[in-house]
């Protein structure tokens, strides 16, 4: 399963990312032949290594071994002199500022890149950011000669004020991003950006999804299908607006794009019980013993999305001058009579409640055994006594709040009109005490 789990997230990954890797895939180029005969192997091995990584032609190939000529020259030169390895090994040293002045900006851009992705790069402050956007967001986002001169132009400052430190460069790259950028393209970006992010979420909760039996595991490619475009559309908006600092707005896309969730990551959000408070999801918790069918799991899915819609529209949509609110518990228990069965909810209520039930027994327990109405040795047939009462009280309160009706009220005063006699007993004790405490003139 494991082996599996991670090919379905390598074919994922690979159509995302494809661009990035087929930009590197310059690398395969092969060196100009005239340049290749022009000069030593010494010089052509240190221009392939730029070369092959920048995609170059061979006319900026020959302008590399010209610098790399130079600078054995004057390697031999100072070694000719009586200059020792420390002086003349420093000629041989790669100085990313001189090759980034010979080669220009984007072949510069992709070089550089390319050592930071093969982890070559060694004590160069990064850009990252703006660099990748030039490199694998120019086409996409349309831009122009202007605007890539720009960008590329704010990179160099930026790595210059790094190496001088205190540097906020993140700041510094989203404020290049806002007034270089169109409106469109700004938004953009964070949509592109979004697309492996969201290609490897996909994939994690598609491994999850196998893993909690949700799905059959040849399902994987129809899901992925499914749950990408929800999710690049959710990490590319929440994106946008965490940069943009429009606090109001990121919170009003993120509860619009919980509204349109796939009705798989629904049913996995009620398998892990992400929302416990929630009746729709914690009903889809406890699917299995509850026995529902597929008809009721989808309704319940139905459910918890018009739940969200309700909310988003009170939340968003009404005017100032509107009462009109969304009352969830009451939507929620008016539909939950129509999915299940009387039998179901009794099951699942008794499920709901036990933990606040057993609470309230074993306060009973403690009342009863501090007023000497019961023996250790009669815990265990005494608690379950009252667990059943409690549970029971606890029923019919739930049943009155689905629906106040007569028959909900009288089945109430009838399970504590039928209370255990010890629980009658301790009432009578408590009230005898409170007499004989009461001064009397």
């Amino acid at each position: 399963m494991k082996k599996k789990y991670s090919y379905i997230i390598l074919l994922l990954l690979v159509g995302i990312s494809g661009a990035w890797y087929l930009a590197k895939g310059r690398t395969g180029m092969v060196m100009d032949r005239g340049v290749m005969e022009a000069y030593p192997a010494a010089i052509v091995a240190q221009v392939y290594d730029i070369a092959s990584r920048a995609g170059l032609i061979r006319g900026e190939q020959e302008k590399l071994a010209i610098y790399f000529m130079e600078k054995d020259r004057l390697a031999n030169e100072a070694k000719d002199k009586g200059e020792g390895p420390d002086v003349f090994s420093a000629y041989y040293k790669i100085d990313y500022e001189e090759i980034g002045d010979i080669l220009g900006g984007e072949d510069f851009n992709r070089y550089i890149l390319s050592l930071y992705e093969d982890k070559g790069l060694r004590d160069y402050p990064l850009s990252f950011k703006l660099r990748k956007l030039v490199s694998e967001q120019k086409e996409s986002l349309g831009l122009t000669t202007g605007q890539v001169t720009a960008i590329l132009d704010e990179v160099k400052q930026n790595e210059m004020a790094r190496r001088a430190g205190g540097y906020n460069i993140d700041s510094a790259e989203n404020e290049c991003l806002r007034r270089v950028l169109s409106d469109t393209q700004y938004r953009g970006h964070f949509y592109r950006s979004a697309e492996v992010h969201a290609a490897q979420r996909v994939a994690d909760i598609i491994g999850k999804l196998q893993e909690a039996d949700l799905i059959a595991n040849g399902d994987s490619a129809r899901i992925y299908r499914l749950l990408y475009p929800y999710e690049y559309e959710r990490t590319g908006g929440l994106a946008y607006y965490r940069a943009m600092k429009e606090n109001i707005l990121h919170d009003r896309f993120r509860d619009s794009i919980a509204c349109l969730q796939p009705d798989i990551t629904i049913l996995y959000d009620g398998h892990r019980n992400l929302h416990p408070w929630s009746w729709p999801l914690n009903i889809l918790h406890h699917r299995d013993s509850l026995d529902l069918s597929g008809e009721q799991i989808n309704s319940l899915v139905s459910m918890y999305r018009k739940v969200q819609e309700g909310e988003f529209r009170s939340r968003y949509l009404k005017t100032d001058d509107s009462r009109e609110r969304f009352d969830r518990w009451e939507f929620e228990k008016t539909e939950l009579v129509k999915v299940l069965t009387p039998l179901q909810i009794d099951h699942y209520l008794l499920i709901r409640n036990r933990k606040s039930a057993e609470e309230d027994s074993k306060k009973d327990w403690e009342k009863l055994n501090e007023h000497g109405l019961v023996q250790s040795a009669d815990s265990i047939a005494v608690l379950k006594d009252l667990l059943g009462y409690r549970l029971r009280l606890r029923l019919s309160d739930e049943w009155i709040g689905i629906e106040r009706s007569k028959k909900n009220e009288f089945a109430k005063r009838d399970i504590i009109d039928n209370r255990p006699e010890l629980l009658k007993n301790l009432e009578e004790k408590i009230k005898a005490d409170r007499d004989r405490n009461v001064v009397r003139f």
